[in-house]
């Protein structure tokens, strides 16, 4: 699994990428599930099982899969930008969880809605790891 910090440089990736990406997925996997990635088509390995790798930058269904459980989470899209949201659901976390991401953690970015998701899923992960909020 990977570190805080790994997270919230992926995190920061999905925000700078301008469409799908292939490798930015399979370092997703390597780092949320802890994967060994065998090629660079997107086919991983996990616990000696072969799987493609989920499109998580090109689809909101895959990018949702990454929202730690017990969070909520949103999405929007215009003619700007695209934007996602997520935050500790009240009735799944602790008190001190709900008072440091009382309003959530949103990204509002000139990308796609599932890079944007896919980067407020990571930082919330990295957040549940060791109390950053960015």
């Amino acid at each position: 699994m990977a570190s805080e910090a790994e997270l919230l440089a992926l995190a920061s990736a999905c925000e700078m990428a301008s469409g799908p990406n292939i490798a930015l997925e399979q370092a997703i996997a390597l780092a949320v599930y802890g994967a060994e990635a065998t090629d660079v088509t997107g086919i991983t390995v996990i616990d000696g099982i072969a799987w493609r790798v989920p499109a998580y930058t090109a689809s909101l269904d895959a990018a949702k899969t990454l929202i730690p459980a017990g969070w909520w989470w949103s999405t929007g899209d215009c003619s700007v930008s695209a934007d996602a949201s997520c935050g500790p659901d009240v009735a799944h976390c602790s008190k001190d969880m709900r008072v440091r991401f009382d309003d959530g953690i949103l990204i509002d970015q000139p990308s796609t809605p599932a890079l944007a998701l896919c980067s407020v899923a990571l930082r919330a992960r990295a957040a549940t790891m060791g109390g950053s909020d960015d």
